[in-house]
């Protein structure tokens, strides 16, 4: 899937971030798979949302995420909307209190989304599908 999907969306991450879109663009596709051993994607009715900002800035919103050092260390999540912020340092913010609008943040991140069973991926204004 990493492949695929690197493939899919490199260029236009690569077109509107730069080099730091890549790297980031590089985590999340990292991440994503991982994510997804702790977490049907298909059996959820909620969006998941997985981000890493260019700047390693955290979001304002997620003021009340819980930080985790690795998957294991993932939290019981609800049936509602998941937000995963990665950071440099490996390890991850998670929230399930905040909705947060993807084309928004795409200014200064790259976003993933799920959400009925297609995947996202967002940057700057661009978005780029994949069922």
């Amino acid at each position: 899937m990493r492949d695929i999907a690197d493939t899919l969306y490199s260029r236009m991450v690569e077109a509107n971030h730069g080099e730091r879109g890549t790297r980031a663009l590089r985590a999340v596709l990292e991440f994503v798979p991982a994510f997804y051993e702790h977490l049907a994607p298909e059996t959820r009715r909620t969006r998941i949302l997985v981000l890493k900002h260019l700047d390693d800035a955290p979001l304002g919103p997620l003021g009340d995420a819980i930080q985790c050092s690795s998957l294991t260390h993932l939290p019981v999540l609800s049936e509602d909307e998941v937000v995963v912020q990665l950071l440099q340092s490996g390890q991850f913010l998670v929230s399930q209190t905040v909705v947060i609008d993807p084309m928004q943040i795409a200014q200064h991140c790259v976003v993933y989304t799920y959400e009925n069973r297609i995947e996202n991926v967002l940057c700057g204004n661009r978005l780029k599908s994949r069922n």
